[in-house]
């Protein structure tokens, strides 16, 4: 049995296209499947490959509804200071700074 690709911070970071710093909130909040090696405090994060891919599969079906006409149907929420919906794409994860 082959052992199973182990992934830095940076590079999970780098797959969902977010900073590691959103990547160690997800692991401490308990939402990002994860563990330190060692077991020890402050020891390095080390995350499954398919386990973040599972992950990632998960959070992609629980928050895009889907509409089988169109594809992904638009979410809607109130705009800054109006009481009228204006459409958005629903962030589960902060963009990457350029």
């Amino acid at each position: 049995m082959a052992a199973e690709q182990l992934l830095k911070t940076r590079d999970v970071a780098t797959l969902l296209g977010v900073e590691t710093g959103t990547v160690y909130d997800y692991w401490e909040r308990g939402e990002l499947p994860g563990f330190r090696l060692g077991g020890r405090k402050g020891g390095p994060l080390r995350f499954r490959e398919s386990e973040i891919e599972a992950w990632l599969e998960e959070r992609c079906r629980a928050t895009v509804p889907f509409d089988n006409r169109s594809g992904p149907a638009a979410l809607t929420r109130p705009g800054p200071g109006t009481r009228r919906a204006t459409p958005h794409a629903a962030s589960i994860l902060r963009p990457v700074r350029e």
